[in-house]
């Protein structure tokens, strides 16, 4: 069995309705894409302010690469109780234990080995939506001060974003999340967050839209019409 899935085996069994798939596999793509982008460009794609394991913090392809894996104390607690588990004890991630909305994270970085001036490629994927605005531009402006820098990101639309439609799946979806104790806390229009990016330092953004993710990954024709609002998966570099 994969590790990523024997970790989360506990509770993953029914955990994200069939409907959710697309965009979890959509996430992970140019996740991977901007990752290997990032090694080739000579940034090291090793910082990951993220919630859950990934494939990359347990099966480093890069040598030399240090992987940071980031989340909230006590989900680090238990990933790491898993993964002595299930006996994986080699060749681990540094695990940076940190509450987004309370600590800086570029303080805890540092205090578990990051190195400041060295080129770094940041995985956020699964945590904007549940954080608070200031917070979420708390840590993209500390990525956008470090030299040679990136981030990949996924982000959602406001509701009013969305066509009649679609709005009520969405906000239905939103009132499952919140009645599991993750409520959604902060949403951006497309054209206003890539104005901020820009305003931060970022120099090269890609934004990837529902429409254009269901044309990379899902066999959408390239002549098909633009589906409006939803999830989106965006990329910032220096």
């Amino acid at each position: 069995m994969p590790t990523s899935f024997r970790i989360s085996s506990t509770f993953a069994s029914g955990s994200a309705p069939a409907s959710t798939w697309p965009s979890i596999i959509s996430k992970a793509r140019p996740c991977v894409s901007d990752q290997r982008k990032s090694a080739a460009f000579g940034t090291s794609p090793g910082r990951h302010p993220r919630r859950r394991v990934r494939h990359l913090a347990l099966r480093n392809p890069h040598a030399g690469l240090k992987v940071f894996e980031v989340d909230h104390p006590a989900t680090q607690s238990w990933k790491q109780r898993r993964l002595s588990e299930i006996g994986v004890t080699q060749n681990l991630p540094t695990f940076v234990p940190v509450d987004f909305e309370q600590e800086d994270l570029g303080t805890r970085l540092v205090d578990c080995g990051l190195e400041l001036e060295t080129p770094s490629f940041f995985i956020w994927l699964g945590v904007v939506p549940y954080l608070t605005e200031p917070s979420v531009f708390a840590l993209l402006r500390f990525v956008a001060g470090l030299p040679s820098s990136s981030i990949v990101f996924d982000y959602s639309e406001p509701l009013e974003n969305y066509p009649p439609e679609r709005r009520a799946r969405a906000a239905e979806m939103g009132s499952r999340t919140a009645a599991a104790g993750e409520p959604w806390l902060t949403h951006f229009d497309p054209k206003q967050l890539a104005d901020r990016l820009l305003s931060l330092g970022f120099r090269y953004l890609e934004d990837i839209g529902p429409t254009e993710m269901a044309k990379r990954f899902f066999g959408l024709p390239a002549d098909a019409p633009d589906r409006g609002a939803g999830p989106h998966v965006a990329f910032a570099g220096k």
